[in-house]
């Protein structure tokens, strides 16, 4: 039990709140809590252990630390921002460890300092969807705009209160603009309302904003979770994943990706920027060539590239791929796929 122990901001994180106090002391978590806490612990879902330490240390009853984890939502674990990992690559069947990874809005930061003096990080931050910011509609990040460093940012204590920084650089991560951009594209407002319907059907609500959600929202959710195994498939030949083979859109992803677990891959399994260009491939199915038209550059917005990426697909997920879709709503398998697409 220490002295001073900061009072959180209405939806912020258990990692930022302790990484708050801790700056107050110029520790950090281990030396302000005195025991280990994984990132799983402050991010994702605390250990009955830690949540007993963390009580006994803040003098806040269990229960409190509900709403300050992602855990504490109602989202299923496969939209957190988590990366599967399997322990050792030669057993694939082995269990998978987890590891968090949290994104963040510059802008929000930037808003967090020059209104109150202190940046706080979101709980719903730890959720793989969105990859745009509802509120400043500019993509989420994940890494130091200096550096490129990965890490988990730390809390530091200004003279007007607590900004949060690089861990290695000790940049802030905060920004008032993004690359030199002062209104947001045509392409995130798109995407955000891809998102936005995505986020109604969790609530099982539906959304006309977006074509192709008007759906139930149960048929809505498993077309994109569908569309994102598609997409996430190693094809044959030279080991890339389905997408590659589409066209690209304007949100540019890696020319070789990560290889997620291929029975469950989720988004959380691939860094943000990688993540928002799978989320608008996945939106540019879901919607129908209107959409497409919007995502796709112009001297692509003809040809997308389904036809012949569906013969780069092994035949075991061809088979997966025509059961999977036979479960859509008809409108559904019309607006993805045309009867050439699936033999």
């Amino acid at each position: 039990m220490i002295p001073v122990v900061l009072r959180p901001y209405s939806g912020e994180i258990l990692y930022s709140w302790l990484a708050r106090t801790a700056a107050v002391y110029g520790v950090d978590h281990s030396g302000l809590l005195g025991f280990r806490a994984t990132p799983w612990d402050l991010l994702a879902a605390p250990a009955p252990e830690t949540l007993r330490r963390l009580a006994e240390f803040t003098r806040m009853p269990e229960t409190a630390f509900a709403d300050l984890t992602i855990a504490g939502t109602d989202l299923p674990q496969r939209w957190w921002s988590i990366r599967q990992i399997t322990p050792d690559p030669f057993a694939p069947n082995m269990e998978y460890t987890y590891h968090p990874t949290i994104t963040f809005c510059r802008l929000c930061l930037w808003n967090d300092f020059i209104t109150d003096g202190n940046e706080y990080l979101r709980v719903k931050w730890m959720a793989a969807l969105p990859t745009i910011c509802p509120l400043h509609r500019v993509p989420m990040e994940d890494s130091c705009n200096f550096c490129s460093a990965w890490g988990l940012p730390i809390s530091v204590r200004t003279g007007r209160g607590f900004r949060f920084v690089c861990a290695d650089c000790k940049r802030p991560f905060a920004s008032p603009q993004i690359s030199g951009k002062i209104t947001p594209s045509p392409e995130n407002i798109v995407l955000l309302e891809f998102e936005t319907a995505f986020a109604k059907a969790l609530k099982n609500q539906r959304s006309l904003r977006f074509p192709g959600a008007s759906i139930a929202p149960k048929y809505f959710l498993q077309m994109v979770e569908d569309l994102f195994w598609l997409l996430t498939r190693k094809t044959v030949g030279y080991g890339r994943l389905f997408v590659h083979h589409l066209h690209r859109t304007v949100f540019r992803i890696a020319p070789r990706l990560y290889y997620p677990p291929q029975l469950r891959p989720w988004p959380g399994d691939f860094d943000a920027r990688n993540r928002l260009g799978l989320l608008s491939h996945t939106a540019a199915l879901a919607g129908g060539r209107s959409i497409r038209e919007q995502f796709l550059p112009a001297s692509a917005r003809r040809y997308y590239g389904m036809t012949e990426a569906l013969t780069w697909l092994c035949s075991s997920d061809r088979r997966t791929l025509r059961r999977r879709v036979e479960a859509w709503p008809q409108i559904q398998r019309n607006t993805v796929f045309s009867a050439d697409y699936i033999h």
